[in-house]
């Protein structure tokens, strides 16, 4: 009895943590598309500090190459060298000049183009091949990672679908609720919990040991210490992997919605930094290749985090092939 009591509690536990895990998938999928595509800082409200900083930033770039002339005049040796000569600060003063009036441009273009490949989906539907709903993904992820380590099983262990079913069994809520999860992955919460007390009413010991220890075989029946054949639950459920598979894609997505914010701020920063790059880029040529190597390296990897989002749903894939 002592046995039955820990092992129902486990089970009970494992249902608890994905009842709370896999709800909480799509609303966190969702908050890290929101921030993939969220700016801090309007685009007027940047341009306006551009427009303040670069009037500043003109004429100390205006005094500093009259300072490079003068330097020329009293060492001629000095006017040619195009790191530290009048010539490479006049120069440089040019190409900062014509980036002034690119920058706006450019960086439109460039959040433009983030907008569209993130938008339904779009990158993850051309590299892998699939296309799916932007407003649905969290959704396909969160019953993609459930239904891998839970699923109606027939006598032989396959996998059933709704077609599969029996006219009786689909009247029963654990049929019907598994299934709309489809749909809505906070059906499952009722699924699951109608399985536990399912078997828990009807296979009690047996079955609670069965589903936590591994794969119950549907259908099997074991004799338990009083002498009643008891049966398996119908549903191939693994109390370890599921709510860990839950908790783990919960804790990858909280991540990333913590990096897509800080992605969000850290090019917010950059972007108003960019008028005392520029001016300091007639000083120092190596200022502007290191904020543009910092700005693009940040860009650039919101969108191998989606990537990585759309790998993970094919990999549960492989494994619900492996596992069902």
């Amino acid at each position: 009895m002592l046995l039955y009591g820990i092992k129902a509690l486990f089970l009970g536990l494992s249902v608890l943590l994905c009842n709370l895990s896999y709800p909480l998938i799509p609303k966190l999928y969702n908050l890290f598309m929101d921030l993939s595509n969220f700016r801090i800082l309007k685009e007027d409200f940047i341009f306006s500090i551009w427009n303040n900083l670069y009037v500043l930033v003109g004429v100390v770039v205006l005094f500093a190459i009259a300072i490079k002339l003068i330097s020329a005049m009293v060492n001629p040796d000095t006017l040619g060298d195009n790191k530290k000569g009048a010539k490479g600060a006049y120069f440089r003063a040019v190409f900062a000049v014509i980036l002034i009036f690119l920058a706006p441009i450019a960086f439109r273009t460039l959040f433009n183009i983030q907008d569209k490949l993130l938008s339904d989906n779009f990158l993850t539907s051309r590299i892998f091949g699939y296309s799916i709903d932007s407003d649905s993904a969290g959704q396909v992820l969160a019953w993609e990672t459930f239904s891998a380590f839970c699923a109606p099983v027939d006598e032989d262990n396959n996998v059933r679908t709704w077609d599969d079913l029996t006219e009786d069994e689909k009247k029963k809520e654990k049929y019907v609720y598994y299934f709309a999860g489809y749909g809505d992955i906070n059906y499952t919460q009722y699924a699951l919990l109608d399985i536990y007390k399912e078997d828990m009413l009807k296979s009690g010991a047996a079955t609670a040991g069965g589903i936590i220890l591994g794969w119950p075989e549907a259908g099997s029946a074991i004799t338990m210490g009083s002498g009643a054949s008891i049966e398996f639950t119908d549903f191939q459920y693994h109390s370890i992997l599921c709510p860990l598979a839950g908790l783990l894609v919960v804790y990858e997505l909280v991540l990333l919605c913590m990096d897509t914010l800080f992605r969000a701020v850290k090019l917010a920063v950059l972007q108003l930094m960019l008028p005392i790059v520029l001016g300091a880029y007639v000083f120092n040529g190596e200022i502007l290749k290191k904020w543009a190597k910092e700005f693009f390296s940040t860009y650039v990897i919101i969108f191998l985090k989606v990537l990585a989002i759309g790998f993970m749903i094919i990999i549960i894939n492989v494994l619900k092939g492996v596992l069902l």
